[in-house]
């Protein structure tokens, strides 16, 4: 639920086709991947309001979603081959390192992309959580396989999980930065 009591839900889906409106209406997306992600907006009432996609020919999963003080949306996930992090019009295209590559997408109060980050190594990350806290510093939580790198910069800061999976924070400021 976002300060406006609207209804926000993410995910991924297979289907060739989903209709994301539950009315009367229809707002028809085509999947373009194996799975596609999406964060959904509905009222609180229930009517579909937008739907954004992270839709390439990969793997794309979204599982987080929070909302900073200024009503912008920090929306976190996973995606394995090649994907494109804005939703809208332009492109901010990010190749993983393995199996599969965390990433994190601002947007703003009226669903314009401001910045997207990805991170991650030779195996398998995913972040499952995003939470902001009170001095606006951004806290994704996830789980990783092998070597990652968490630094979405230029900078290296790779750790090695010492089991089948192991978990993460990662702190990333406002702007985007590790």
């Amino acid at each position: 639920i976002d300060s406006g009591d609207n209804i926000l839900v993410n995910g991924a889906f297979n289907s060739p086709m989903v209709d994301f409106d539950p009315g009367s209406g229809t707002h028809y997306v085509y999947n373009a991947g194996s799975y596609d992600g999406f964060l959904s907006k509905f009222s609180n009432s229930g009517v579909f309001q937008w739907v954004d996609l992270w839709a390439e020919p990969g793997h794309d999963t979204v599982w987080a979603v929070d909302e900073d003080e200024d009503g912008n949306l920090l929306v976190a996930g996973h995606f394995y081959g090649e994907t494109d992090l804005n939703p809208g019009a332009g492109e901010d295209f990010h190749t993983s390192a393995g199996l599969s590559d965390s990433f994190l997408v601002k947007l703003s109060p009226a669903n314009e992309y401001i910045w997207g980050i990805s991170w991650g190594g030779s195996h398998y990350e995913g972040p499952y959580v995003v939470e902001i806290s009170e001095v606006g510093l951004i806290h994704v939580a996830g789980r990783f396989q092998g070597v990652s790198d968490f630094d979405p910069g230029p900078g290296v800061e790779n750790r090695l999980s010492s089991g089948m999976y192991d978990t993460y924070i990662n702190m990333i400021i406002p702007s985007g930065t590790w």
